[in-house]
């Protein structure tokens, strides 16, 4: 169930295949929690597999309607302790990722050239819009500067490749002073 593009659609949307045979369902849940997105699969055996013979589903307003689950509140108080943890302290406000300025980009880009023991380290500029100020820094807020989880990729590439690279898009570096 998707929401990246926050589209609401109360029930599931059939796109037939290019090739007409069949259709895909699109299912999107708005943004910001205010819905749950449900779907439902109707299968059935066909020599020796299964396939999908019905798509249905819908949005669950996130409300107050929904009961809780204790377990699942466990699980939930959990995870949200443990995004409590301080795991460092940040000596100075650090700016926001997009911004040209040392801050949070050039920490996540120092981060992942230290992780992959590498000489220097590209990565994207992320979303992030509030930087970090000064104090602590818990988990909770690297899990916000680092939203999305591409994989990481080693290389031996020439300088001209890394200058190619460069100028593509706004990416942030570590180690290429």
């Amino acid at each position: 169930v998707g929401g990246d593009s926050h589209t609401r659609l109360d029930q599931p949307s059939h796109i037939t295949r290019s090739n007409g045979q069949g259709s895909v369902a699109i299912v999107q849940a708005n943004h910001y929690f205010n819905f749950l997105g449900r779907v439902d699969l109707r299968m059935e055996q066909a020599k020796g597999s299964y396939r999908v013979k019905k798509i249905d589903g819908g949005l669950l307003p996130i409300d107050g309607r929904i009961e809780s689950d204790p377990e699942i509140d466990k699980m939930v108080s959990d995870y949200r302790a443990s995004l409590d943890e301080v795991i460092c302290h940040a000596s100075t406000d650090l700016a926001d990722a997009k911004s040209k300025v040392v801050g949070v980009g050039q920490l996540v880009a120092d981060a992942v050239r230290h992780q992959a023991r590498a000489d220097i380290a590209i990565v994207g500029a992320n979303s992030d819009t509030t930087g970090i100020a000064q104090g602590p820094i818990k988990l909770s807020d690297v899990v916000r500067i680092v939203q999305f989880h591409p994989e990481l990729i080693t290389a031996r590439m020439s300088l001209n490749q890394i200058k190619t690279i460069l100028t593509k898009r706004f990416y942030l570096t570590s180690g290429c002073d």
